[in-house]
């Protein structure tokens, strides 16, 4: 709906932003009854989670090169082969090219097959078993989803000559991993019999312990863990980030999540939705929205103003690029907040990147969650293919992401 249609109507709340979180909010809230303006400064539903055809990936690059906002994405860089390309103002131009000509019949073999892509711009998974399952399952989006579970779990070790290990998934797996020793499957089937028997909030039943960082826990008796094994539970499993070191009970709580997941859908612990993965769950739940009334303005930078009038009197006012509204209450992405700043500490923030391939070198009909691990520093990978309608048959995309900025980590990602 253009903003023009709109002139100071009255809503109950506005909602700024189409990521999953704000149209979860708008769909409860339209299907309790209440007037609901939905708006997102995209042209393009989900956010910062939003998934883009090559065509419109190069276009959100392009805006983001000329825009001063600053508060979406401080920076990004694209590559066709070697050469990097140059998007602004919707104008190409490869650069630094060995073969430009090689780069640029690749760039227009995407651009050919545009419909066929979607490429997320932050790709997330959900376990099997938990609250956000749960909370799909409750809110009736299933006929607008398909998922597809993710086929295995890998950790990446061996610095300039890297090896992939599948990480076991069950006790059988646990005996039929071919690169673990006998006296590694002796220690991780310790390890489980202690998640077994173990509360939620004490790790092995030794409170002592319950501070001590996960890792330290694990290497130490009667574990004794190292190697492979100990940078599969530490960050394959239990999702370690690189600048926050679990606690032993937060590590032996997410291990437990992992390995509950399980066996709900078949033996994976993870799920992600197909055509887009999150950009698809936050679309499902805007369809709901606008099935209970809700209404939708993409593509437009609302100006909101300080609250006027007090009590059941208080109103924002909200101004449209043609048009105006009226409501009590605003949700929003912090980032439409006009304080809204980049933060500084780069522990805050995460560098991405994705990267198409011309093979599917895990299978044409398969997913992966991989976790590259080098010198303690972690980079989480995710391997999608035709299986889940994010490229064409014989393509996979490869996503990649770690704590902290571009320039510090653009090497380790590449």
């Amino acid at each position: 709906m253009p903003g023009d249609l709109l002139e100071n109507e009255e809503f109950d709340v506005v909602v700024l932003g189409t990521g999953p979180i704000e149209a979860l909010v708008a769909s409860e809230l339209a299907d309790q009854g209440r007037r609901v303006l939905h708006i997102e400064r995209s042209p393009h539903y989900g956010g910062h989670y939003a998934s883009l055809t090559p065509s419109a990936l190069l276009d959100w690059a392009s805006s983001l090169s000329t825009a001063r906002d600053r508060r979406l994405v401080p920076r990004v860089e694209l590559y066709c082969g070697d050469a990097a390309i140059a998007a602004e103002e919707s104008r190409l131009q490869l650069e630094k090219a060995e073969d430009a000509e090689q780069a640029r019949m690749a760039l227009a073999g995407l651009l050919e097959n545009d419909r066929s892509y979607a490429l997320e711009l932050a790709p997330r998974l959900v376990r099997c078993r938990g609250k956000a399952i749960d909370t799909l399952v409750g809110a009736g989006v299933g006929e607008y989803l398909q998922f597809r579970g993710v086929d295995g779990n890998y950790i990446i070790t061996g610095g300039s000559q890297p090896v992939a290990r599948r990480v076991p998934e069950s006790k059988e797996d646990v005996f039929a991993a071919s690169w673990l020793s006998l006296i590694e499957k002796r220690k991780l089937m310790r390890l489980l019999g202690a998640l077994d028997t173990a509360s939620s909030t004490d790790d092995d039943g030794d409170d002592s312990k319950r501070d001590a960082s996960f890792a330290s826990v694990l290497a130490a008796r009667p574990y004794a863990l190292e190697g492979p094994i100990l940078d599969a539970l530490v960050y394959g499993v239990a999702r370690q980030g690189r600048n926050r070191v679990l606690t032993a009970a937060e590590g032996f709580d997410a291990v437990r999540r992992y390995v509950g997941a399980m066996g709900r859908y078949g033996r994976m612990a993870y799920l992600g939705a197909l055509h887009g993965g999150c950009s698809e769950v936050a679309q499902a739940f805007c369809r709901l929205c606008a099935v209970s009334g809700g209404t939708y303005i993409l593509d437009e930078r609302p100006v909101l103003s300080s609250p006027a009038g007090e009590g059941s009197a208080r109103r924002f006012d909200i101004q449209l690029r043609n048009g105006s509204a009226r409501a009590r209450s605003v949700v929003m992405d912090p980032t439409y907040a006009p304080e809204a700043t980049v933060s500084a500490d780069p522990a805050a923030t995460v560098s991405r990147a994705l990267c198409v391939l011309d093979a599917a070198p895990f299978g044409d009909d398969s997913t992966a969650l991989l976790t590259y691990v080098a010198d303690g520093r972690a980079v989480s990978l995710l391997y999608m293919t035709h299986a889940t309608m994010a490229v064409p048959s014989g393509q996979s995309v490869v996503y990649a992401w770690t704590e902290g900025r571009l320039d510090d980590e653009r090497t380790l990602l590449k």
